[in-house]
């Protein structure tokens, strides 16, 4: 598993999270992240 495909799955849970908060009403949404690449 390559450090590609590590962040590669990191920033596509990131954005699939940010979907559904938006789905269900979420307007402002803080985000942490210990990718410093992301």
């Amino acid at each position: 598993m390559g450090k590609e495909f590590v962040f590669k799955v990191e920033a596509k849970v990131m954005v699939e999270g940010l979907f559904i908060a938006w789905e269900k009403g979420f307007k402002r949404i803080e985000v942490e992240c210990n990718n410093a690449l992301l």
